[in-house]
């Protein structure tokens, strides 16, 4: 009787042992995985948690960056974050030292050489480990940067005039500042202020001339060099609404 139970066991563990040999092993998260991984809508949401912290993100586009000019504080890079599935999760400015924009820019842009193919050739997104930090109002990725450096530094005004030259910081009124207003970086608290300003851009308008501020978002998601100038005369401002 004694034989016939171990003679059971003995099969019964020859049949478990080949499945727990070649059972596909499970993808763990943690440290160097995919579970890293965070995106711009994310650091949006709890940016006071995320403000000095190292994060990873997948890198699906970089934008159009202009020119830099070396003794820049930093380059401002725009790109489009992913997340952990590759999906798009908003944009960010990414602040590089001047002398490692064009490095940082070629390396970081897709890989898109099999794209086209008939066979469904697959992009390749590379992953950007960065520190999250807010400098002059606005969410960033600094690399190779510290945030005490750059205490006075507006990115949407650089990336201005990295694409425009003197223009992007020059009014074209005398006494008047020049600012920029990104749909793209709009949170709850600048929608009131793009709401102002669509408002004071329809005052003294034709019928036929208004516009509304569903328009004007869709036309600078869909067109990076589509922009709107609206005149502030009381606070002496123009203000450029772009992407």
């Amino acid at each position: 009787m004694k034989k016939t139970i171990l003679a059971g066991i003995s099969f019964l563990l020859a049949l478990l042992v080949p499945v727990a040999v070649f059972a596909a092993p499970k993808k763990k998260g943690g440290k160097g995985g995919d579970a890293e991984i965070t995106c711009a809508d994310m650091w949006a949401k709890k940016a006071k948690d995320f403000n000095g912290k190292s994060v990873k993100t997948f890198v699906l586009d970089v934008g159009s960056t202009g020119t830099v000019m070396s003794d820049a504080p930093a380059a401002v890079v725009p790109v489009e974050t992913g997340d952990k599935s590759k999906r798009s999760g908003g944009d960010i400015y990414v602040l590089v030292p001047a002398k490692d924009f064009e490095a940082f820019a070629r390396k970081y842009s897709p890989d898109a050489d099999e794209a086209s193919s008939s066979f469904g050739g697959k992009m390749e997104f590379k992953k950007l480990s960065a520190v999250f930090a807010v400098i002059g109002g606005e969410n960033v990725l600094l690399v190779n940067l510290k945030a005490s450096a750059l205490k006075d530094f507006s990115p949407s005004q650089a990336l201005e005039k990295q694409l425009l030259g003197d223009e992007a910081t020059t009014s074209s009124r005398d006494g008047f500042k020049k600012k920029i207003f990104n749909v793209s970086k709009m949170t709850k608290k600048s929608a009131a202020e793009f709401k102002r300003l669509i408002a004071l851009y329809n005052q003294g308008q034709k019928k036929a001339d208004k516009v509304k501020e569903k328009d004007v978002r869709e036309m600078c998601e869909d067109d990076e060099e589509y922009s709107l100038t609206v005149f502030d005369e009381k606070a002496k401002i123009e203000w450029l609404i772009r992407k």
